[in-house]
C-alpha cells in the first residue's frame, strides 16, 4: 500500500431529489465517480440525511424532523449498503439521528454544560455508519461531544456516544469522529491510542467560523497524530428545513507537515462555500493519504514529531 485514497462528497442539500430512490441513484453516481478515481472509500457529510428533506412531507412540523428522518433510516441505509456492494467501494454514509434507549446511558465524555433534567423527552444519537465494499456494516460511531444546540431540550436533544472504535480497510487502520469531536484533543487521542493512520470527519457547519473551527482542527490533528485526516461538510439547505438557514463547508484532506510530504499539510482542499446552486449536487473530491511515508516517519522518526503516545502517559 503506497497511498490510501479518500473521496469526499460535500453534498449540496439544495439540489432537488424527488424520492429515496432518486437519492440512492444520486449516491451511486457519486460512488462510481469515486471508484473511477481509484478511491478506497467515499465519505458523506454529517447529517447526510438532511438531503432527504427534499422529499419530506410538506406539513412536517419543526419538532418532528428527527422522528421523520429516523423513519427513513432503514431504507436509506439499506440503499447505501446496496450501492457499496454494487460499486465495490466502501462508504462512510455520514451521520443520522438514531433514538437513544431509556434510561439514557452515561456518555463516554461528560460535558459540564449538559444540565438537562427531563429524561421523559426523546433523545437521539448522532450516528455515523461505515459500509464495506461488500455492503456489510463494519462500523457505527456516535458523536461524542455535542454542541449547545444538540444539548438543548428544546433543540436537537442529542445523546453523547459511549464508545470509540476503529476499523481496517485495505490494510489501513481508520477512525471516524463526527464534527465537533475533532476539536477535542482528548477524543482524538482515544483513537490515536488505537494506532489509526487515517481519520475521517463528517461535519456540518453553518458559517465560515464553524467551518474553520472544524477544518483547522483537522489540520492540527494530522500533525499531532502523524496521520491523514479527511473532512467533508454539506452545503446549501433543502426547502422546509426549519431552524437552519445556511450550511457552509467544503472538502479537505490533511497530512503531516514534512519536507518530503505536503510541507503545509494540505493534500487536498476545495473552495468552501454556502452552496445553494440548486442545479448541482456537488463534486466528488479525491486525494491520496501517503500511508507508506507516514508509516516510515512513525517508525524512523520525523522532523519534530514526539510520538503521539506521549498524549496518553499519565
Amino acid at each position: 500500500m503506497t497511498d490510501f485514497r479518500v473521496a469526499l462528497w460535500p453534498i449540496d442539500f439544495s439540489f432537488p431529489v424527488a424520492s429515496m430512490e432518486a437519492w440512492i441513484a444520486l449516491l451511486e453516481e457519486k460512488a462510481l465517480a469515486a471508484k473511477a478515481q481509484n478511491a478506497d472509500i467515499l465519505v458523506l457529510p454529517e447529517y447526510a440525511c438532511v438531503h432527504w428533506y427534499q422529499f419530506a412531507p410538506k406539513d412536517l412540523k419543526a419538532g418532528d424532523g428527527f422522528e421523520w428522518t429516523e423513519s427513513q433510516n432503514e431504507a436509506g441505509l439499506a440503499g447505501v449498503a446496496a450501492v457499496a456492494k454494487k460499486t465495490g467501494l466502501a462508504i462512510l454514509a455520514g451521520s443520522y439521528p438514531v433514538r437513544a434507549p431509556k434510561p439514557y446511558p452515561e456518555p463516554y465524555f461528560k460535558q459540564f454544560n449538559d444540565t438537562r433534567k427531563n429524561e421523559a423527552l426523546t433523545r437521539y444519537f448522532n450516528r455515523a455508519y461505515v459500509f464495506g465494499a461488500d455492503g456489510t456494516l463494519v462500523l457505527t460511531q456516535d458523536k461524542m461531544v455535542l454542541t449547545p444546540w444538540e444539548l438543548d431540550e428544546q433543540g436537537d436533544n442529542m445523546q453523547g456516544g459511549q464508545t470509540i472504535s476503529s476499523f481496517m480497510l485495505n490494510g489501513v487502520k481508520v477512525g471516524v469522529l463526527v464534527c465537533l469531536d475533532v476539536q477535542q484533543s482528548a477524543v482524538v487521542h482515544a483513537l490515536m491510542h488505537e494506532g489509526i493512520e487515517v481519520l475521517l470527519v463528517p461535519s456540518m457547519t453553518m458559517h465560515p467560523s464553524g467551518y474553520n473551527r472544524v477544518f483547522l482542527n483537522c489540520r492540527a490533528r494530522a500533525v499531532e497524530g502523524m496521520m491523514g485526516v479527511a473532512a467533508v461538510g454539506g452545503v446549501g439547505v433543502p426547502p422546509y428545513l426549519v431552524g437552519r438557514e445556511t450550511n457552509f463547508a467544503g472538502a479537505a484532506i490533511y497530512g503531516p507537515c514534512e519536507m518530503d510530504m505536503a510541507v503545509d499539510g494540505i493534500i487536498l482542499q476545495s473552495e468552501p462555500s454556502y452552496g445553494m446552486s440548486m442545479t448541482h449536487a456537488g463534486d466528488v473530491h479525491v486525494g491520496a493519504v501517503p500511508i507508506d511515508a507516514i508509516r516510515r516517519k512513525r517508525r524512523e522518526g520525523a522532523e519534530a514529531w514526539p510520538g503521539g503516545i506521549i498524549a496518553f502517559k499519565g
